[in-house]
Parts: C-alpha cells; sequence; structure tokens
C-alpha cells in the first residue's frame, strides 16, 4: 500500500523539484537502511517494525522515478528502447533474488517443520536477505555515478 503511495507522490516531488537523482539515491538508501533494521535489529517492538515496514515501502515507490530518469538521459529516438531496458532492470532483480533467497532459505534449513510447512530460522531469513539489501545498496552506488537529468529530455539523436 505505502509504495503504491510512494511511487506517485515521489515522481510528482521529483518533477516538482526538478531532480531526479537525489530523490531516487535517498529512496534507495533509506529502504536499504530500512530491511538492515528490520532484519538484524534483536526484538523489535511491533510499532518500530510496523513504522519500519512503511517508511520501506514508501521509499521502495522511488523505483518509478527510475523510467523518467531513463527516458530523460537518452536522445528522443531511443527513448521507447530505454524504456523497455529500464524495465528489464526492474523485473531482473525479482528473477534473480526470488529463487536465490528461496535456495538460501533452504540450504540453511535446520528441518523444522510445523503442520507440514518448513519453518526457517532468522538466520536463514537474514542470509537469504542479506542478497535482497546488497542489491539495494548496489543501486544506490550506481546511481552515484549517474548523471542528473534535472527532469529535460537529453537533446540529440541517435545517430
Amino acid at each position: 500500500m505505502t509504495w503504491a503511495i510512494g511511487g506517485p507522490t515521489l515522481g510528482a516531488l521529483s518533477d516538482q523539484i526538478g531532480r531526479r537523482k537525489p530523490l531516487y539515491l535517498a529512496g534507495t538508501i533509506i529502504a536499504s537502511a530500512g530491511w538492515l533494521l528490520l532484519l538484524y535489529t534483536p526484538s523489535l517492538p511491533i510499532w518500530a517494525f510496523i513504522a519500519l515496514i512503511i517508511i520501506v515501502g514508501f521509499a521502495s515507490g522511488v523505483m518509478i522515478i527510475g523510467f523518467a530518469f531513463a527516458k530523460e538521459s537518452v536522445p528522443p529516438p531511443l527513448a521507447g528502447t530505454v524504456s523497455g531496458v529500464c524495465n528489464m532492470g526492474v523485473m531482473l532483480g525479482p528473477m534473480i533474488l526470488q529463487p536465490l533467497m528461496g535456495w538460501i532459505l533452504d540450504r540453511n534449513w535446520n528441518g523444522a517443520l510445523e503442520n507440514g510447512v518448513r519453518i526457517y530460522s532468522l538466520d536463514a531469513y537474514q542470509a537469504a536477505f542479506a542478497f535482497m539489501i546488497g542489491w539495494s545498496i548496489l543501486a544506490a552506488v550506481v546511481m552515484l555515478f549517474a548523471t542528473e537529468s534535472y527532469c529535460r529530455q537529453m537533446v540529440g539523436n541517435s545517430s
């Protein structure tokens, strides 16, 4: 729910301030920090857990800015192509991370079952989510090398 609110809100804010990079970078850093706190803070009170989930969801909505940022970063004739490439990147993370995280959970399973369902330890979840957190941190690092578009389409052609 908060992700669905974060995307349009952060997109509109990005348009209003005329910058993409700072919001995208802040969103990825906030989401990464939130996941780190959620997974590695022992005995997190429920109110803090809920607050962090809301913050992480909202901050993760910043990914929508990537589409505008990508489109603005190439000459107009390449806007459609780069939008497809950007969407491929959005899908590549889950395509790789979901099976990888499942594999890591299974490798760290201690054999516990409840009503025929595997029960994984906190250590197993921490190991699995480490890759997702790493992916988010990688997004922030890559963003450091991106050139700000200032919400304007690059001028030029594809030749």
